[in-house]
């Protein structure tokens, strides 16, 4: 019996050759002619087909791993791209609804339309609800000013003024109070 040095398979003394790496077996004598048709060429041609093939193989691993990667980057940006849909269009309904239910956009699409009675109805509604609002305040000082109504404009200036003592609503306080005295002193003048 032969035994192969590589895999350790045994054979019949008659075999020259392992059947699986294609190695000589133990005893057997190396040629040293390794022309076509020799065992010796023959062996070492299937040794460099084993290597060769083996290299594809890797080759073969290694594009397939590169392929799965690829195709795992396409899909994560696309679920990157549906979640960013997904987040603007909330971000945009979200800010739809808060617009209807926010009272203030309500009075303020009123004045925009110049619709100076809704306005002021709707902003009354809004204080009602929540009298230590200051830019309800404001916001009425304005539309009173609007509607002609200083009096009552000059007092939700005032009372805003007092809610929130900052400048821009001191000037709109003193704004008021001038014109207030402009009016007075031209009432005056026609006497």
């Amino acid at each position: 019996m032969k035994k192969c040095t590589w895999c350790g398979k045994e054979y019949p003394d008659d075999a020259k050759v392992c059947s699986i790496d294609g190695r000589p077996l133990e005893g057997e004598q190396t040629q040293t002619q390794t022309g076509p048709g020799s065992p010796v060429g023959e062996i070492n041609l299937s040794w460099e087909m084993l290597t060769e093939l083996r290299k594809l193989r890797k080759l073969n691993l290694f594009t397939l791993i590169l392929t799965l990667v690829s195709a795992a980057g396409c899909v994560l940006l696309i679920i990157a791209f549906l979640i960013g849909a997904q987040y603007r269009s909330t971000r945009q309904t979200t800010a739809r609804t808060s617009s209807r239910s926010n009272p203030w956009s309500q009075v303020r699409t009123a004045v925009e339309e110049q619709d100076f009675a809704r306005a002021l109805t709707l902003a009354n509604d809004v204080i009602a609800r929540n009298p230590s609002d200051y830019y309800g305040y404001t916001y009425l000082g304005y539309v009173y000013l609007a509607l002609g109504d200083l009096t009552n404009s000059q007092a939700n200036y005032q009372r805003a003024f007092e809610l929130w003592p900052v400048e821009e609503n001191e000037k709109n306080l003193n704004a008021i109070k001038s014109r207030i005295a402009i009016e007075h002193q031209k009432q005056l003048e026609k006497k």
